[in-house]
């Protein structure tokens, strides 16, 4: 009787696993029998035989907008048949997946192994314009990496740089190349990374020189150097550069969609030009070197006649003079 009760349990266990096995739906694994192994396989792990079925297979999900099957079968497309021109398209498929899953960055990667892996992928300006788009979406804060953590917005800028460099560097001569780089820039000069954004707009002039981008890129170049002169007092190297490439816009572009606001950066280094000079000025007069002082207000009257500073410069000449302080340290042979 116990042997009985023994080998009923031995059927009747195995059947209920089975049972259990095969009432697993597909997205779950469900589980088949397969002659060739003579053992159950999940489904998720058996691909057709060939490339072209498997795609089809894939799109099939694509189609019912099941994303996460479709990229399963995507994947298993590229890694069973991996030198098809059907891994191609399931690369480029996996991208658009993970974009409808909201993952932008997996997506870009996979648009980017695309241009990399499969060089004769037929549709390269479309998976291009699909990584500038993401990197857009990045750039205006749309998509923002570890949207949880404060700092989302400077890393979303750092990702949007990263990707439109690597647009740049995947497709140079790409029409999206010269914009890539120039928004990229445009970031950089926003985190008030001024030297690593005028090498990327020096960058935009020399290789894009007949884009829309150089004659923006052109006067970015002197705003980043009008910026950097304004963080310090008196940066004499930084407002000379941002006068010269000012200058340079302007002779460049005199009609150019900047050139109002490159006059008035003009006018206004002139105004910080005279200030600085008038300021050393007025340091050496306070330390009673007088003859430094009315050389360093006379510059302020030369170079910079039309300054507000120009008629302070002139005021301090004229008291110097009344005080007769200008003939005492002449005579004297003072400074």
């Amino acid at each position: 009787m116990r042997r009985m009760k023994r080998r009923r349990w031995f059927v009747f266990v195995p059947v209920v696993i089975l049972q259990c096995l095969l009432s697993l739906n597909t997205s779950q694994g469900a589980w088949i029998w397969t002659r060739e192994t003579g053992r159950f396989r999940n489904v998720n792990d058996v691909t057709k035989e060939n490339a072209r079925q498997q795609l089809q297979y894939a799109e099939s999900f694509e189609k019912k907008r099941d994303f996460k099957s479709a990229l399963r079968e995507y994947k298993k497309t590229i890694k069973r048949f991996p030198t098809s021109p059907e891994a191609a398209t399931a690369t480029f498929k996996m991208g658009i997946c993970y974009e409808e899953l909201d993952k932008p960055s997996k997506a870009f990667k996979a648009f980017q192994q695309v241009l990399e892996d499969y060089p004769a992928f037929p549709h390269p300006k479309e998976v291009l314009q699909r990584q500038f788009a993401i990197a857009r979406d990045y750039y205006h804060g749309k998509k923002r990496p570890f949207p949880l953590i404060k700092l989302r917005l400077f890393r979303a800028r750092g990702a949007a740089i990263e990707y439109f460099n690597k647009i740049v560097e995947t497709a140079p001569y790409s029409d999206l190349a010269a914009e890539s780089k120039l928004l990229a820039a445009e970031l950089q000069q926003r985190k008030k990374n001024y030297d690593e954004a005028i090498k990327s707009y020096q960058f935009i002039v020399e290789h894009y020189p007949r884009t829309p981008a150089a004659e923006t890129a052109l006067f970015q170049i002197a705003s980043c150097h009008y910026q950097k002169a304004l963080l310090a007092r008196y940066d004499e190297k930084s407002i000379s550069l941002a006068n010269t490439n000012f200058k340079s816009y302007v002779e460049k572009h005199p009609e150019g969609q900047h050139a109002k606001e490159a006059e008035e950066k003009l006018m206004s280094l002139d105004e910080k030009k005279a200030r600085g000079a008038f300021e050393v000025g007025h340091f050496y007069e306070k330390t009673k070197k007088f003859r430094s002082a009315s050389i360093y207000y006379a510059d302020v009257l030369k170079r910079h006649p039309l300054s507000a500073w120009a008629v302070k410069a002139e005021e301090r000449i004229q008291a110097m003079q009344k005080r007769g302080v200008l003939e005492e340290t002449g005579s004297a042979g003072g400074s």
